[in-house]
């Protein structure tokens, strides 16, 4: 039994390779797996780069966080110190370059300046909002408000455009730059006008804005009047302490052992947010890393947002969706996005011609999509859909799935990308191409496309970008992800998913379903969901990516860990399979909880 075809249109370009996007079946931190002799050295080789990593526990309450105990390593990584409180300024706002929020509108020993010069290439307009002292680690909000100091009210804040931020190392808000449509909106005409203000707030441990136990700073353009009484603070429990010595003293192992230029990793729990970054070698805030298949959760996202809003029926026939879609009668989306269509799979896939077009930045999405469901060579090589788990090594299920995004919303994927995640969530930096065809990668390692170099810009820009592989984000876009499927769809308090898109996304579909095991290269069954993999004998969700990084959720245990690497496939493997880290991770959070 096959699904009928007609035949669509099928171009023909000069291809260097396909990319193994999907043979990283492996849950990061999966610990029934073994094999974690060669993963958690006993004894730790000094590190190969100048640089040493720092670690910042991250407490959700303005107390000073308590710092975690370096690791017995050869090379210890540095802790962060707490941040000593800021006296704000005493200025009053002048229309100046670096104007500071006066002494009396800012709490918790925090500050903010704005410089309005030129601040873009040869761009007139512009500016940086830069805010200091707060505490590494933790999210804070950015909201503009349509006032100024001599009538400042909170009803004029806009907090349906706040910005979630994670402060970096230093304590800083990373700079926020407007563009010229934000600078009109917040501050008038190039960058300088009247009755502005932006509200800074960590929400404190009530998770309220302005209750009076959080750290806040006011910076408007004008006006000289009083701050508003805040309310008395509330009595609150003391924060928890993390202690992720073990995690830490295991990742700069790992890293040493194998040579690797260095990692991130960021643990984040339920109620606490962010409870644990570290940054080892050369890495360090602020870098953007390919993520290859770990690319998949974000577009599952995005499909199951459009489930969420009533535009897409993920378990009909996807030629209910798109006319081009009876080339496959018999698919629905739910199947395309658990790899359950019927596509050619495994290792077969991955230079399979009928589904080249996934790795062609030349092409547009909709082309494509509509390509692979009608080609008629890749005929012989289907079976019935809900039948086999089979992962296109090419992307190609998902690309078809991300070709109907399009069409059902009537916007490009970079549009959905980010009215999904980047305004709600504060995932400045995630953005999808599709590199494939414009790095090489090593057919034997499978190594990290170094060629990238953390910009964007050496990629070219594209209308078909591989939806399975293509993304590239900061290790902070990987903790908010991973945050707001623990929080049953929220980032911060805005609804990005409903908890019933986050539970089809984590469960064992294809158990559920038709029995199905996802197996993968070494010979380990796993189960999937959408765009999630399930540890069956641990119960831990995660999705490995080809180049060692990782996310892993525990969502009954409330939180989940993000580990950032640029290695191969064979890093991927060791730490996916070792229990120590998984173990590390888990007993810091429970010891912690007490």
């Amino acid at each position: 039994m096959q699904p009928s075809r007609t035949h669509g249109s099928c171009r023909s370009t000069t291809r260097r390779w396909a990319p193994l996007v999907a043979v990283a079946m492996v849950v990061v931190f999966g610990a029934s797996c073994g094999g974690d002799e060669d993963a958690a050295p006993t004894t730790t080789a000094a590190p190969t780069t100048t640089a040493a990593p720092t670690t910042t526990a991250a407490p959700t309450t303005t107390a000073a966080p308590t710092t975690t105990a370096a690791p017995t390593t050869t090379a210890a990584p540095t802790t962060t110190a707490a941040p000593a409180t800021t006296t704000a300024p005493t200025t009053t706002i002048a229309h100046e370059p670096f104007e500071a929020a006066p002494a009396d509108w800012a709490w918790g020993g925090v500050e903010a300046r704005f410089d309005p010069g030129k601040v873009f290439e040869d761009m007139e307009w512009g500016g940086f909002l830069i805010s200091s002292g707060w505490t590494p680690g933790e999210e804070v909000w950015v909201i503009p408000c349509k006032a100024s100091y001599d009538d400042f009210d909170l009803a004029n804040c806009d907090y349906e455009d706040r910005k979630p931020k994670i402060i970096d190392d230093d304590g800083f808000v990373p700079n926020y730059y407007f563009g010229p449509q934000d600078v009109r909106m917040f501050w008038g005409a190039k960058g300088w006008g009247h009755g502005n203000c932006i509200l800074y707030s960590n929400r404190g441990p009530d998770g309220e804005f302005w209750s009076g136990d959080e750290k806040e700073v006011v910076l408007c353009d004008s006006g000289t009047g009083e701050p508003p009484a805040r309310p008395e603070a509330p009595d609150m429990a003391a924060p928890r302490e993390y202690d992720f010595s073990a995690t830490d003293e295991f990742m700069q192992g790992f890293v040493d052992q194998r040579g690797l230029n260095g990692a991130t990793v960021i643990v984040v729990d339920r109620d606490d947010g962010i409870v644990h970054r570290a940054n080892f070698g050369e890495f360090g805030p602020g870098r953007i890393s390919l993520l290859g298949n770990i690319s998949e959760t974000f577009s599952v996202g995005i499909l199951m947002s459009l489930y969420d809003d009533g535009l897409l029926d993920i378990d009909a026939p996807i030629s209910d969706a798109v006319s081009w879609g009876t080339g496959m009668p018999d698919v629905t989306v739910a199947q395309l996005l658990s790899h359950s269509s019927g596509m050619l799979g495994g290792p077969a896939s991955s230079w399979y011609a009928p589904y080249q077009c996934a790795n062609s930045y030349t092409d547009s999405l909709q082309e494509c999509g509509e390509e692979i469901v009608n080609t008629p060579d890749d005929d012989a090589d289907l079976v019935p859909p809900d039948t086999e788990f089979r992962w296109p090594a090419t992307g190609a299920d998902a690309q078809v799935a991300g070709a109907i995004a399009e069409a059902v919303s009537g916007k490009s994927w970079a549009e959905l990308v980010d009215e999904t995640w980047v305004r709600p969530c504060g995932m400045d930096t995630l953005a999808y191409k599709n590199p494939w065809n414009e790095f090489t990668l090593d057919p034997v390692t499978w190594g990290y496309l170094s060629e990238f170099a953390g910009d964007p810009s050496t990629l070219s820009t594209t209308d078909n970008p591989s939806i399975q592989g293509g993304a590239y984000a900061t290790a902070d876009d990987l903790a908010a992800l991973v945050l707001m499927h623990l929080r049953n769809g929220m980032c911060g308090d805005q609804q990005v998913l409903s908890a019933e898109a986050i539970d089809l996304m984590t469960e064992d579909r294809i158990a559920r379903v038709y029995d199905g095991t996802n197996v993968d290269f070494f010979g380990n069954a796993w189960g999937f969901g959408m765009g999630w993999t399930t540890n069956r004998a641990t119960g831990w969700t995660g999705n490995g990516g080809i180049w060692a990084s990782g996310i892993t959720i525990d969502r009954d245990a409330g939180f989940g860990a993000v580990v950032l690497l640029e290695a191969t496939f064979q890093e991927s493997q060791a730490l996916g399979s070792s229990e120590v880290f998984s173990d590390s991770v888990r007993d810091a959070v429970m010891a912690a909880r007490g």
